[in-house]
Parts: structure tokens; C-alpha cells; sequence
């Protein structure tokens, strides 16, 4: 009843409750501090509260209301399927000049490499930017083990071709002045040793296989960006190998496109939607510390280009994001962290922190987090542990102890926040070369999530099938972009790892550190690269249906305005109808389901259903109402009420043909209460 009295707007004034846009409640010590050391050790993350006791009404009116979970499912026969992104093609590689020889501490030990090209956002960010009509992606390029990398972007205007813009970088402490690009931006040269881009994997494992076999001659050719450039020297500590390595001109020129940041090993830049076009905090972003703790530097920027320092976070773990949680108008920072068990030596897990305010909004305790590792339950004023970890379906099922939550980040889709978990499977956890794959997590609280389906004959599998191979996948700020009826899931990771470290005789390849013969350390490398993966829109997950009817009921729902029932369905082979219910299970009058005329061999991502008396379904608003879908040889992906025929579901989005990040043309505010 409390739910239900919230939802109408009936709360009580001495109420410290917070209800979110869907009618789940928040208690009112939020975040919770549920989850304790033990549980992160022993790998039983929990179920989220709202499935177990879900609200006795749910609202429906923000956005498409995905099948991810069973939050908004009564009863079903139907089988939920999840899906995963399929490889398109790769859309950004490194130039010569965006790569660069290791530092003595690292090239010589089993962490690093000769050299590391490198052109992939490691969380970094994607955006679609409405004011510009591009979409924007901030990755790190030029990445040293020294954590003193560099950070770049590029531009876009259909997503697939990329180009680095020729950038004035200015950092500056008072406000920055509108910035103007010196000269037309120009499409970066392909790689000699890279064909076309195209959809064929193969091709890309021939490439690669070639890109090793380059003799030291070519590596030293002049940069295929055009800058000048200087033989490097780096002087093995043991004195066994000395390694002759482009790197920058004698003057310290950075790449055309560079940011003016001195970032560590990973930084986030957030393309802010309620800010107005030309403000200085337009775009927001974190550049992590360059040792394994510290505070990260907090800056904002009206274009993405040039920045403005704005103060620090506390002190936290090296690997450290951010995102914006809007069904809350919540800052939350994604921190890592470090337990003190694991055949890696540690365990991996992650932190949680919220504020209203970005900058100035990393004021946590840092008192305990001043170390690397981190081995009790969080204390007062700190941030929680996060509801969410690994357990016995990752990592293939095989030595979870061994696999640990490297990091995690979130997008607001639609209804939903869509995660982002950096799995870290076991065997080589140091360094470079890890083996990382990014799974999907699903929350509708911004604090506890679900995982898609996974038994002991099918152990948990990653989010993109990358035919590449790609070791060290980490998730990407701003991820999930809508490009007509795809979303476009941007990965990024390594290539290729070869070690030939100084003592030894033979050269590792790979995570495994499978050995593939004897070779000079000088060809010691690792390369990163960007690829695109797409999924159909709201493709996340499906509830199915064979030959067999399946019927699908949802719980008890409300929703203040709509004109259309719209749903996202493949029934290229089936059809689909539907029935609307009262309270007491009773069709409501014009909405029966043998009044629904069925959406036969129809596949859409946007489609309305009708009745015989129409589709105008606004005389049920401010109702209790439930769905009732029937459905045969059909997925169904989503569905929502629009107010208009347009199919606008006011969900949070982002992409060509979104306006400041919501589908909607004049949006009413979401805001927790």
C-alpha cells in the first residue's frame, strides 16, 4: 500500500523514503551496507531486493520496458533468450605515432613490453554530441606502463568512419575560451600493413599475424601521422638488449589530436545533457591517478577538446570511473578496489559513491583506502561495496576463484541502467595482457543487478562475440548508442601480446604465456584497438515463442499519459496480439484479446498494436492496468506507452536523431521523490 500511495503522489510529508520513476522504493539508508567482505570473498552477490518483493505497482511511464529480468513479468511460458553484440568491424587502430616505448621498470619485467601502441578508450567514453550531429570518442593513446599516457579523441559522423582532428590544446583554471580547429580535420592514414576494414576476422588474424612479422627496419619508418619523430634509446636494466624505438620529436610534440592531460592509466569523460551547449561543465571528466592510489584530477569543458581543472576526488585504487544515474540526477563513481585473496594474488571488486554534484562531489573518507588493498567491510563515510560481483557461471565456470570484478560501469538506457562488468579470468592477472571480457548486468535501483542467464552445462558468456580475439576488453564510458533500429557496442582491447623479457630465451605470446620461440626482446609489443559490435535496438534480451502459443502477463502497471501501446517484436514468422487487463483480471472493454488485430510476419523495432475499435489506449491513464501478450514463432524485445504516433518512449537514450539524451520531444522531468 505505501508503494502504491507513492506512485499516486500520496506520500506522506514524514516519509524519508525514495521512490524511483518505476514505483520501487529506496529505504532510507541508500546506498545499503548489505553487502560485507565475506560475501565479495565467498562470490555471492545478491539477488536485487525488487525481484525478490517487487513493487505492488510498477510505472511505465520513462522509456521501453525491457524483458532483462522478471521485474515486470506476472506469468510466462515464454522462454527469455539473451543476445549478444555481433562484430561489424574495427573503426580505430593506433598510428605510429600513438605508440611508445616502455620505461626500464616495466619493459624488463614480466608486466611490460618494448612498446605498446595503443587507440582504445579504456572507459574513456563514446557520445553522441546533438549539438554538432557527431558522435565523439575519448580514448587513450600513446599509453606508457609509467601510467603517463596520453589522452585523445576522434569524430564521427555515422559512427563507423573515424578521423583525428588536428586540435589547440589549452588547460586552463579560469574559464575556457570557445575553441576553433586550426585547420580542416583529416581521416587518419591506414596502417601499411592493415587492409581495408572489413567485416572478416580472419583477415584481421592474417593482419595481425603479419603486423608481428614487421622486421625492425619498417617499425622505424617515419610516423604514418606525418609527425616529425627521433630514434629513442632504451637501455635495458640487465644490459642484455638495447631496443631503438620511434617516440617523440626532440621538441615533446604530442599527437595532433592529444588532450592536454597528464592521465594515468584510465580516464572518463561524460558528455553532460542538462548542461546548455557552451557551458564550460558540458563536458565533465576524471582522469585517475598515475600510481596505484591517489586522488583523480576532476575537470569540465564546453567542447571536449580543452578543459578546465575543477578540483580532485579523494584518494582511491588506480582504476576509477564515473556516470551519470538520471532516474536518480545522481553522480556515481565506479571505484576498484583490491582484497587480500586470490590465486592473483588479490581479488578485484568494486566500490560505489553517488552526489548530486560532480565536481566537488568525490568527498568520500579515504582514510582506509589509502592503501592498494583493501581486506574489511567498508567503514563510515566510505564508499560501499557495490552489490555485484562475480560467481560460480564466470569465467567460464573454470577457477572462479581466480576471477575477479576488474571494473564496472553504467549507461541509463530506456527504462534501465545497462552495466558494463570487466570480468578478469584466471592465469596471467598483471600487466597488459590480461584476459578480460566485458559482460552485460542489468539494475533498475542503480545499485543492485541481475546477470543474464547461466546454468552449470552453460557457464555465463561475454557481451560481444568478438571474433578477433581481443585480450584486456574493458568497459566504455557512455557505451549502448541507438543508430536507427542497432545499438552500436563499442570494445576495445589488445590484439597481440608478445613478451621477450631479458634473461629469457624464449618469447611468450598471449594471457597464457604460451610460448612461441626463441626471439630478440626488441620485438617485445603489445598493440590496442577500437572495434564496433551491434545488437538490434532493446535487443539485450527477448521473451520467445515457438510453435507452442506462449502467453505472456505482466505485473500491475500505471502510466499518466499515453496514446499507443508500441512494441519491439520479431514475428517475421508468427504473430503477436494483445489484451489489456482491469484489476481482477478482467479485459478491459475494446482491448479484449480477440479484438486485437495480430501483428503478423511483421519484424519492427517500433510498431503500435490496434484493436478493432482503435489504438488509442489514453482512456485507461492514471489506471491500474496489466498486459496480456500472446504470441507464436515471435521474440518480443519490448514494449511502452508513447504519446504520440511517433513511437517516442521518453527513455534515456543517447544517439543520431536523440535530442539531449531522451527520446522525447518536449520531456517531462524524471526525478526521484
Amino acid at each position: 500500500m505505501t508503494r502504491l500511495l507513492l506512485l499516486l503522489g500520496f506520500a506522506a510529508p514524514a516519509m524519508r523514503a525514495e521512490l524511483l520513476h518505476n514505483g520501487i522504493v529506496l529505504p532510507p539508508e541508500w546506498p545499503p551496507r548489505s553487502v560485507g567482505y565475506t560475501d565479495l570473498l565467498a562470490q555471492r552477490p545478491p539477488t536485487p531486493p525488487y525481484l525478490r518483493d517487487p513493487p505492488a505497482v510498477i510505472g511505465i511511464d520513462v522509456g521501453r520496458q525491457l524483458f532483462v529480468d522478471d521485474f515486470l513479468v506476472l506469468q510466462s511460458n515464454a522462454t527469455r533468450t539473451f543476445h549478444r553484440a555481433v562484430f561489424r568491424r574495427v573503426v580505430l587502430e593506433p598510428l605510429r605515432s600513438e605508440t611508445r616505448a616502455q620505461v626500464r621498470k616495466y619493459s624488463d619485467s614480466m608486466l611490460g613490453f618494448a612498446r605498446v601502441a595503443s587507440a582504445r578508450p579504456f572507459s574513456g567514453g563514446v557520445s553522441w554530441d546533438d549539438s554538432r550531429q557527431r558522435f565523439v570518442m575519448h580514448y587513450r593513446c600513446a599509453y606508457t606502463y609509467t601510467r603517463r599516457g596520453l589522452g585523445c579523441v576522434a569524430y564521427s559522423e555515422d559512427g563507423l568512419r573515424w578521423i583525428r582532428p588536428v586540435i589547440r590544446r589549452t588547460l586552463r583554471n579560469e574559464s575556457t575560451a570557445p575553441h576553433r580547429v586550426t585547420r580542416p580535420p583529416k581521416m587518419a592514414p591506414k596502417l601499411k600493413n592493415h587492409r581495408a576494414l572489413v567485416d572478416n576476422a580472419q583477415m584481421w588474424r592474417t593482419s595481425n599475424a603479419q603486423m608481428r612479422r614487421t622486421s625492425n627496419a619498417q617499425m622505424r619508418r617515419t610516423s604514418a601521422a606525418g609527425l616529425n619523430s627521433r630514434r629513442l634509446a632504451v637501455t635495458i636494466k640487465k644490459g642484455v638488449a638495447q631496443c631503438a624505438l620511434d617516440g617523440l620529436d626532440a621538441s615533446g610534440r604530442l599527437q595532433p589530436n592529444a588532450l592536454p592531460l597528464a592521465n594515468g592509466e584510465a580516464f572518463t569523460a561524460w558528455l553532460d545533457h542538462d548542461e546548455p551547449v557552451g557551458s564550460p561543465d558540458r563536458w565533465k571528466i576524471l582522469v585517475g591517478p598515475i600510481t596505484n592510489s591517489g586522488p583523480s584530477k576532476l575537470l569540465g569543458s564546453a567542447d571536449g577538446e580543452n578543459w578546465e581543472a575543477r578540483g580532485s576526488t579523494a584518494t582511491a585504487a588506480d582504476r576509477i570511473s564515473f556516470f551519470r544515474d538520471p532516474f536518480r540526477s545522481r553522480w556515481v563513481f565506479s571505484i576498484r578496489e583490491n582484497l587480500c585473496r586470490g590465486g592473483h594474488g588479490h581479488l578485484r571488486i568494486s566500490r560505489y559513491w553517488d552526489s548530486l554534484r560532480f565536481f566537488g562531489g568525490g568527498d568520500w573518507s579515504s582514510k582506509w583506502l589509502r592503501s592498494y588493498f583493501q581486506c574489511t567491510n567498508a567503514h563510515k563515510d566510505e564508499p560501499v561495496h557495490w552489490a555485484t560481483g562475480v560467481d560460480g557461471w564466470d569465467c567460464g565456470g573454470r577457477n572462479v576463484k581466480e576471477c575477479g570484478l576488474y571494473h564496472l560501469d553504467a549507461t541509463p538506457y530506456e527504462s534501465v541502467m545497462i552495466g558494463q562488468m570487466g570480468v578478469l579470468h584466471p592465469g596471467f592477472a598483471h600487466g597488459g595482457c590480461k584476459t578480460t571480457h566485458v559482460h552485460a548486468a542489468f539494475s533498475r535501483d542503480g545499485f543492485h543487478w541481475s546477470r543474464t542467464d547461466a546454468s552449470g552445462d552453460m557457464p555465463r558468456v561475454p557481451l560481444v562475440d568478438d571474433p578477433l580475439g581481443l585480450r584486456y576488453i574493458q568497459p566504455i564510458a557512455g557505451n549502448f548508442l541507438v543508430h536507427g533500429d542497432e545499438i552500436f557496442v563499442y570494445y576495445g582491447g589488445a590484439t597481440a601480446c608478445r613478451r621477450c623479457n631479458v634473461g629469457s630465451s624464449l618469447c611468450t605470446e598471449g594471457g597464457d604465456a604460451r610460448v612461441v620461440g626463441a626471439t630478440s626482446f626488441c620485438n617485445s609489443s603489445m598493440s590496442e584497438l577500437t572495434a564496433l559490435a551491434v545488437l538490434r535496438r532493446d535487443g539485450f534480451a527477448s521473451l520467445d515463442a515457438g510453435a507452442q502459443r506462449a502467453v505472456i502477463t505482466t505485473r500491475p502497471l500505471l502510466f499518466k499519459t499515453g496514446l499507443r501501446l508500441f512494441v519491439n517484436v520479431d514475428a517475421t514468422n508468427g504473430q503477436l496480439r494483445a489484451a489489456i487487463l482491469l484489476p481482477g483480471g478482467r479485459e478491459a472493454p475494446g482491448f479484449e484479446l480477440q479484438a486485437s488485430q495480430p501483428l503478423s510476419r511483421v519484424n519492427s523495432t517500433r510498431v503500435f498494436l490496434n484493436w478493432k475499435r482503435g489504438a488509442d489506449v489514453s482512456r485507461l491513464a492514471g489506471k491500474v492496468i496489466q498486459l496480456r501478450f500472446e504470441l507464436t514463432m515471435s521474440q518480443l524485445y519490448s514494449f511502452w506507452l508513447s504519446p504520440n504516433e511517433n513511437g517516442e518512449s521518453g527513455g534515456f537514450v543517447n544517439g543520431p536523431g536523440i535530442k539531449k539524451g531522451r527520446d522525447c520531444t518536449a520531456c517531462a522531468p524524471v526525478a526521484a521523490r
